[in-house]
């Protein structure tokens, strides 16, 4: 009997396949990485609902207008606050 080649002769196919094999899983692999960064990227990105003025602002505004009185502005601020 003959001995033809260095013994990986018909093995050639194998290592096509798992070669195609490899390539395609860290394809893959790499695609579902950037996914996720751009799609974390646009989550942080999204514009928020327009806020108005706070609590505060509001007081201080009435307050100059002439809607409260200095005794009023002085307990509402402080229960804004937090201070008792």
């Amino acid at each position: 009997m003959m001995y033809y080649g260095n013994g990986y002769g018909g093995h050639w196919g194998w290592m096509v396949v798992s070669m195609i094999v490899t390539t395609a899983f860290l394809a893959g692999l790499i695609w579902i990485i950037a996914r996720l960064i751009i799609d974390s990227s646009k989550r942080d990105n999204r514009p928020t609902t327009p806020r108005g003025p706070d609590a505060l602002t509001i007081l201080q505004q009435r307050y100059a207008s002439g809607e409260l009185d200095d005794a009023e502005y002085d307990h509402r601020r402080q229960v804004l606050l937090g201070k008792p």
